[in-house]
């Protein structure tokens, strides 16, 4: 289940955010894989705030590529 807590690579090595943030999304969403031409200064931010029912999912990333895994 989502977290309405926020995400950021800020804090992380810059070497190790894309792995950081692949990490974060397997084991808060789903099982995926993810590619970008920026993996190596890649930084992200997220904040996941509840309204009733509803997620939202502001993101600040840079462009990336994101496929589910079958798993």
């Amino acid at each position: 289940m989502l977290s309405a807590g926020p995400f950021r690579t800020d804090t992380i090595p810059r070497s190790e955010r894309f792995a950081y943030r692949h990490t974060y999304m397997a084991d808060v969403v789903a099982p995926r894989e993810f590619s970008s031409p920026h993996a190596a200064g890649f930084g992200a931010g997220y904040r996941l705030p509840r309204i009733e029912d509803a997620v939202l999912w502001p993101t600040q990333a840079p462009a990336s590529r994101c496929r589910r895994t079958p798993g």
